[in-house]
């Protein structure tokens, strides 16, 4: 019994009678056994799940005979390459892992391990674009690609705070008007890697001119006070955003004087100029310019009426001196009426002039609203009959209309009674 032998070994003998030795025999000792199929140890990663991280594979296969030589692996079978133990995986890759165990005599153990080796450690590439952009909203889209994992997440944040996990579009709300934000997004892959793109863009202001509808109700910051207002025109109007007060400003402002002709005269002719003077009083020039209503809407200071003449005997000496009848008043009236806030309970000029006129008696008049019907009414500052002139002093209130710059900031309210609109520069 001849022990302690290795593959390739060999055994000699041969006969002998004490004195005379015969020929020698011999043996090769061979190992025909293959070693065990190897166990494989991925020190805790799991078949085919998605890592950024490098992976270690340990392989142990018994083996009694001429010894373990070396271990190869196998994607498939048929490729076979020789491998270390352990072994660093490093490539990025999704491949199968076959390994066997190769003895000192050439023989082969079966294929062990069969996992998925799964590794991506390279970002997405992404960009962020933005899309529709309101008072209160943006929204953005992502457009990522990863060419192994593939896109896992898309977690979005504003100002640097988390704010949901969505698809690859996403509507940020609930913003304020004309405010900067900053958006971010992080695209994560199935393997963990992450690349974050971010914007910074701003909401649309909110102003007067893309907020204020006509009927709405607006707190005006006058020199003196605050005035309730309404919108007389919106932007789609042509006249851009007009305000007008919901009381007059003043009760009873005079016209005239009862014993001066001259002075009535020229109060007269210039009325419009003057309404529109009074009004200014209560403009704030940082968010307006101001004028009465009656007068043009879009070119407050307009006055295209000729002078009034008759054949009338007793009005020959004032033929050309008073202004004719004009039709100033016709667009604010037609408005305040159409919103239902022309009547007010109270009397309010017009700017805007009227001539009666028979062969008796010519009266210069300028336009009023009335207090509760709503009609048109008349001041009288000149009378000119047969026996002589007069001069007449009426008091009636001021409603201002603002005309508001583009460019005001609506900063708060809804636009309603109980919350009015807030403008800010």
């Amino acid at each position: 019994s001849v022990t302690g032998l290795n593959h390739n070994d060999t055994v000699y003998a041969r006969l002998t009678d004490g004195i005379n030795y015969g020929d020698y025999a011999s043996v090769s000792i061979k190992d025909t056994i293959a070693p065990s199929i190897p166990t494989v140890n991925t020190n805790g990663y799991v078949s085919d799940t998605w890592t950024n991280n490098n992976i270690t594979l340990t392989f142990n296969s018994i083996e009694n005979e001429s010894g373990l030589w070396k271990y190869q692996w196998s994607p498939d079978g048929i490729n076979i390459y020789d491998v270390s133990n352990p072994c660093t995986w490093t490539t990025d890759t999704r491949t199968g892992f076959y390994v066997r165990a190769v003895d000192y005599a050439g023989n082969y153990s079966g294929w062990g391990g069969g996992i998925i080796l799964s590794k991506d450690s390279t970002p997405p590439t992404a960009n962020m674009s933005t899309g529709a952009i309101t008072e209160n909203s943006i929204a953005v889209t992502v457009n990522a690609s990863d060419g192994l994992s593939g896109i896992s997440a898309y977690n979005y944040y504003l100002n640097g705070v988390f704010v949901v996990t969505g698809g690859n579009n996403y509507n940020y709300s609930g913003l304020s008007s004309g405010t900067n934000y900053t958006l971010r997004v992080d695209v994560i892959d199935k393997a963990g890697n992450t690349v974050t793109k971010t914007v910074t863009v701003s909401t649309i202001a909110k102003t007067v001119a893309n907020t204020l509808k006509a009927g709405d109700y607006v707190t005006y910051p006058s020199p003196n006070k605050n005035l309730e207002c309404r919108v007389l025109y919106d932007n789609s109007s042509g006249y851009g955003v007009q305000l007008i007060t919901s009381d007059t400003v003043i009760d009873k402002y005079a016209l005239g004087a009862n014993s001066d002709f001259d002075g009535n005269k020229t109060l007269y002719n210039n009325v419009i100029a003057r309404l529109n003077e009074v009004a200014d009083i209560y403009n704030s020039s940082k968010y307006s310019t101001a004028r009465c209503v009656g007068s043009v809407p879009n070119n407050p200071s307009q006055d295209n009426a000729g002078y009034f003449t008759s054949s009338y005997d007793y009005m020959i000496p004032y033929n050309g001196q008073f202004k004719d009848t004009d039709t100033n008043y016709i667009t604010d009236y037609n408005q305040m009426n159409s919103l239902g806030i022309l009547i007010i309970g109270k009397d309010y000029w017009l700017a805007s002039r009227v001539v009666n006129a028979s062969r008796v008696s010519t009266m210069f008049h300028v336009r009023r609203v009335g207090a509760w019907s709503g009609e048109l009414g008349v001041g009288i500052l000149a009378h000119i009959n047969d026996s002589h002139p007069a001069a007449t002093i009426n008091s009636f209130g001021i409603r201002p209309v603002f005309t508001l710059k583009s460019t005001i900031k609506v900063t708060g309210g809804n636009g309603t009674s109980s919350s009015p609109y807030t403008l800010g520069v």
